[in-house]
């Protein structure tokens, strides 16, 4: 580190990933100007996988091994966010990887005076194949941006003024959408001085190995994400900062999840829907089906209960193929 305080801290959980994690801090050293940077890393639950990686960087000053025992990402980020003392600060799971785009965030922090700046990501599957850039949030409200389906969520893509988010702590209740459950907290806490980086900074990769996130919508029925999105609509109401893009840009985001699960679970699928009316009237699921001149008479509600026989027959089909296909790997944002 060129001081005793360095410019960027970067955090990384780990937990029974010792081929990726290399390669991940690898990539936070070389993610900072001048090197400036510390890397936290934070094994978390019984697992000594990581000693076999931490041998590599033993002489390396910059690189902290914080083991805890509670396996959960976000207890060992919230451990990380307590002991970082960078001016800067970001977030990288163990098997993703920053780009070189990634300094210019932190130039464009510091010139801007930015407390949070977000950057593109690519998509790499494990072959090595870059499999596109995921789509950056097509708008300038943080709130909104938060909501769309977009790499925002991603830690990989994020840099954070650190003393603005020392007080906003990962949900260590929150197991899938953790990432999307963290956006949501801190767009209900604050309006933020937030700039979104043309540079690529970061790879989301892709691999067949044990993970929390899945791609079976089937394993994932009740996401916390839902109500995380329910409570960031009545804060910003509550606390005078709900627009009508915000409030439509959280009920399509319901609708988002009420479309793809609806087949599964139609009962409690048909109260969620009742709060994406309650909280915009207008909004409904983005899908050709719903916006067809033909049907988009029919209420959104109503729709998804006339679907309903065919799509579940449909989803369980589906599903039934992706659990016995080795290649459905591949996580969609």
């Amino acid at each position: 580190m060129a001081g005793t305080t360095p410019l960027l801290s970067i955090i990384i959980p780990t937990h029974r990933r010792p081929q990726y994690l290399p390669r991940a801090i690898d990539s936070a050293l070389q993610s900072a100007p001048n090197r400036d940077v510390e890397v936290i890393v934070v094994p978390n639950g019984p697992d000594d996988s990581w000693k076999a990686a931490a041998k590599f960087f033993l002489s390396d000053p910059c690189v902290q091994w914080h083991p805890i025992q509670t396996a959960h990402a976000c207890a060992a980020r919230n451990r990380g966010l307590v002991l970082a003392k960078g001016k800067y600060i970001r977030f990288l799971d163990d098997d993703d990887y920053l780009l070189d785009g990634s300094k210019f965030q932190i130039e464009e922090m510091e010139t801007g005076g930015y407390e949070i700046c977000s950057g593109r990501i690519v998509n790499v599957d494990m072959d090595g194949t870059h499999l596109g850039v995921i789509a950056s949030p097509a708008t300038n409200d943080f709130v909104v941006a938060t909501t769309l389906v977009s790499g925002l969520p991603l830690p990989v893509g994020n840099v954070f003024l650190r003393k603005s988010v020392a007080n906003f702590r990962w949900n260590e209740g929150v197991k899938r959408t953790q990432d999307n459950v963290w956006m949501y907290a801190l767009a209900s806490g604050k309006e933020w001085e937030w700039t979104q980086s043309k540079q690529i900074v970061g790879a989301w990769f892709q691999h067949n190995q044990a993970r929390i996130s899945t791609t079976l919508i089937s394993k994932d029925l009740y996401p916390e994400a839902v109500p995380a999105l329910e409570s960031l609509w009545i804060h910003l109401k509550e606390s005078g900062r709900l627009t009508d893009e915000r409030a439509k840009a959280i009920a399509d985001a319901l609708w988002w999840h009420i479309h793809a699960r609806f087949q599964y679970q139609p009962i409690y699928w048909h109260k969620i829907a009742k709060l994406a009316q309650l909280i915009d009237v207008s909004a409904r699921p983005k899908h050709l089906i719903f916006e067809a001149s033909s049907t988009n008479w029919i209420p959104p509600i109503l729709f998804e209960w006339l679907l309903y026989p065919t799509r579940l027959t449909a989803s369980y089909y589906r599903d039934y193929k992706n659990r016995h296909s080795k290649d459905n790997y591949v996580r969609n944002i």
